[in-house]
């Protein structure tokens, strides 16, 4: 039973930080377009 409870926790915690990545990979891609589109 806590075995589950700290898996659980912990799925929760890698999909938490996946989101958190993704989102800074987000930022910096957009950062990046903006950066491209104002060149032109």
């Amino acid at each position: 039973m806590t075995i589950f409870i700290f898996l659980n926790t912990h799925l929760k915690l890698m999909s938490l930080k996946q989101q958190k990545d993704f989102s800074k990979n987000y930022e910096k891609s957009s950062d990046f377009i903006e950066k491209m589109l104002s060149m032109f």
